[in-house]
């Protein structure tokens, strides 16, 4: 009798637990749509539509070839991010909700960006969050990243086109990408593609690029895009194509690229106006120099061959499809023989600018006084990033050799590790405002477009802080605020929300602010380098941010302020119609 109630009362239990459980994978899915759904709403969508029907036929035949070639970018960036992403992929068209979907297109993998609840998921069967970490072996920091740096194989390990992983005797191995399993044979078809597109192209100049390209992409090289990135630099004719791995601003250390592709039509009337400046490219140069000093820098020379390019965006794929806003403008390459010879181009993204004209002038009726409100206008936002660009090719780049804190020899990327990044776009940033007397003392700008470029660039820093601030971009804006608050170039009220910016104290800032940054690069002060930011930005447990005291306060109220007006940032959809699409469909998105 007592075995038969026991075991009554065991059944119940099992059942009761199973009801519970059942009720809290209800309740915790819910909860999960929610925080999905709150991350889409975040954003608004802004659609780049391209009709190719008035294209010549090859054209045409080309686009179709280049939109292959982007899904394939695509899959590599995804693989890059999260080696699973293939599967997690097929997980959520299979059996997510059209929300899901949505944001793992958008976020090219199913984790919020903005939103570090594990919940926050595309995923119901909940992948713990892993971005950008496989490119290097398990437990990874920055102290292994610094013993890499000084040993043996240290140019191919610290190469941005290779994986890590260890050997032998516990030996760290570099494996170029064309070589690594998880990449090969989309670099393969990759490569493929390009030479099958070769026919259609309508520029010799273009030809040879896809030619040395796809032979890049199948080059078991450490460092396999040296000569196809002269042959980039040096496209003539009216199609703008950047391909390849770039840029390392997700990838937990900093240093590995990420495949990303722009496909676009230049505007010539926009290159020929921006062609004015490269004629003082060497002169900004020297001014820099000048600034810097003697004792620890000396100009380069630049090379004659610059090329500076205005286009208008067909289709961005990979790590250019960025999952909030736009890329306005790119400095390429950004390391290499090229930059060795102070030779590179500067591509504008014409309308992805025009995204930002409306959104910019809404954020600056809400934060800034109703008399420098009215200072907003787009021409000098675009003004800022076309200086922006320019600062990337002058003072360090990362591979020049410097000697560090310590009197080694080594070079900027190895001395600061992961900083490099955030000090080099700083650098950028900065830059562009103290380049301002430069460009009055040649008459390239007038006096009176001093304070416009200077409201410009608050605004435009605040857009940024809209962001998590684990992220390059958020951290550098945070640091170049609470530098202007800290210098009274500006001053925020409390009661209003907004903020008034005091253009006598401007000029000070920036320069102070400026040299710190060059100083950082030139000596390879890795720790004067996280002391900036730390100055300003407070690490958390999650290896996330939040603004220090200084910063608190006003972006606090940002955020209410911004909120309360939806404003929004934005994601940008891109469709292309072909007429006589190979596959049969009219368009591709």
């Amino acid at each position: 009798m007592k075995k038969i109630l026991s075991l009554g009362l065991t059944l119940n239990l099992v059942l009761a637990t199973t009801v519970w459980a059942k009720n809290l994978s209800t309740k915790s899915e819910e909860l999960r749509q929610k925080l999905v759904a709150e991350e889409l709403a975040k954003y608004d969508k802004k659609a780049l539509s391209f009709d190719a029907s008035a294209l010549p036929e090859n054209d045409q035949i080309f686009l179709q070839y280049m939109l292959k070639v982007a899904n394939l970018i695509e899959e590599l960036n995804m693989l890059q991010i999260n080696e699973n992403n293939l599967q997690f992929s097929a997980e959520v068209e299979k059996d997510g909700t059209e929300n899901d979907k949505e944001l793992f297109h958008r976020n090219q993998s199913p984790w919020c960006l903005e939103d570090n609840d594990f919940l926050c998921n595309a995923l119901s069967s909940l992948p713990r969050r892993r971005m950008g970490e496989n490119f290097w072996p398990q437990k990874m920091n920055e102290k292994i990243l610094a013993e890499i740096g000084k040993g043996r194989d240290a140019d191919k390990l610290l190469s941005p086109f290779t994986y890590v992983r260890t050997g032998k005797l516990r030996r760290f191995k570099a494996i170029p990408f064309s070589q690594f399993p998880l990449l090969k044979e989309q670099l393969k078809q990759l490569a493929e593609y390009l030479r099958e597109s070769i026919p259609y192209a309508d520029d010799l100049s273009l030809k040879r690029f896809l030619r040395t390209r796809a032979m890049a992409f199948e080059s078991k090289s450490a460092y396999p895009y040296d000569t196809s990135d002269y042959d980039w630099i040096s496209l003539k004719g009216k199609w703008e194509i950047t391909i390849g791995p770039y840029e390392t601003y997700k990838e937990l250390m900093k240093q590995k690229a990420q495949f990303e592709m722009y496909l676009g039509l230049e505007n010539k009337k926009i290159t020929e106006q921006l062609e004015e400046y490269k004629r003082y490219l060497q002169d900004f140069e020297n001014d820099l120099a000048e600034f810097i000093g003697s004792d620890l820098y000396r100009p380069r020379k630049l090379n004659r061959g610059i090329v500076v390019r205005a286009i208008d965006v067909v289709y961005a794929s990979g790590d250019a499809r960025s999952p909030h806003g736009a890329v306005v403008a790119y400095h390429l390459p950004n390391r290499g023989r090229t930059i060795e010879e102070g030779f590179c181009k500067k591509v504008f993204l014409l309308n992805h600018m025009q995204l930002f004209e409306e959104l910019m002038q809404k954020r600056a009726n809400v934060l800034l006084i109703p008399s420098q409100a009215v200072l907003i206008n787009s021409k000098y936002d675009v003004m800022n990033t076309v200086f922006h660009e320019f600062m990337h090719g002058f003072g360090t780049y990362e591979e020049m050799e410097i000697n560090d804190v310590f009197g080694n020899r080594t070079t900027v990327g190895k001395a600061l590790g992961a900083e490099e990044t955030l000090m080099e776009e700083l650098k950028a940033d900065v830059g562009s405002l103290w380049l301002i007397p430069s460009l009055v003392k040649r008459d390239l700008i007038s006096t009176d477009d001093i304070n416009k470029r200077y409201a410009a660039s608050v605004i435009h820093l605040f857009g940024l802080l809209q962001y998590s601030l684990k992220g390059t971009y958020p951290q550098m804006a945070g640091i170049e605020i609470g530098n202007l608050i800290e210098h009274g170039a500006l001053s925020y009220n409390k009661t209003s929300n907004q903020f008034t910016i005091h253009f006598d104290k401007f000029p000070n800032a920036v320069n102070t602010l400026m040299k710190r940054i060059v100083t950082i690069q030139l000596t390879g002060d890795r720790s004067g380098a996280v002391s900036l930011r730390d100055q300003y930005l407070e690490k958390m447990d999650n290896d996330n941010f939040k603004p220090k005291e200084i910063l608190a306060a006003p972006l606090a109220g940002l955020q209410k302020l911004f909120k309360k007006d939806g404003l929004k940032g934005f994601v940008v959809d891109y469709k292309i119609t072909i007429p006589n699409f190979q596959s049969g469909a009219k368009s591709s998105e």
